[in-house]
C-alpha cells in the first residue's frame, strides 16, 4: 500500500535534513501542505508535498503537473506573490515546494471575514 506524503513525512518530521515539519496546514487535490521550520535559517516556511495517495491512477499526469508547477512558482517574482525558496524530491520519491510562510488569514477567511463570501 502507498502512503500519503503526511504518513510518510511525520513520523520522519524533516527531508532533506532542513525543513522540520510542525503541523499540517491544509489539503488540496493531491497535494499536502506543512508548516516546517528551516533549519538553516530558523524560519518558518510552508512546505507543499506531493502525496501519492493510495491509487496510482493518472499518477505520471500527476508527478509530470507538479514538477511544471516547480518550475513556474520558481520563475514568479512579485511583491505580492508568496516566494518560493526551495523545490526538489525527496530520497523517498516525494516531490515538495518551499514556500515562505505568510502568518495569518487565508484568502478564504479574509472574504468571509470581509463579509464577501458567505461559506
Amino acid at each position: 500500500m502507498s502512503l500519503t506524503a503526511a504518513e510518510k513525512l511525520i513520523p520522519v518530521k524533516m527531508i532533506q535534513d532542513r525543513y522540520v515539519f510542525k503541523k499540517k496546514l491544509a489539503k488540496g487535490g493531491f497535494c499536502d501542505v506543512f508548516l516546517a521550520e528551516d533549519r538553516n535559517s530558523g524560519g518558518k516556511v510552508a512546505v507543499k508535498m506531493m502525496e501519492m495517495g493510495q491509487s496510482n491512477e493518472n499518477l505520471d499526469r500527476r508527478v509530470a503537473r507538479f514538477r511544471r508547477e516547480m518550475i513556474l512558482y520558481g520563475q514568479l517574482d512579485h511583491p505580492n506573490i508568496v516566494k518560493v525558496l526551495d523545490s526538489g524530491e525527496t530520497d523517498t520519491g516525494l516531490l515538495y515546494i518551499v514556500f515562505e510562510y505568510i502568518d495569518g488569514l487565508n484568502l478564504a477567511q479574509l472574504l468571509k471575514k470581509e463579509g464577501a463570501l458567505s461559506l
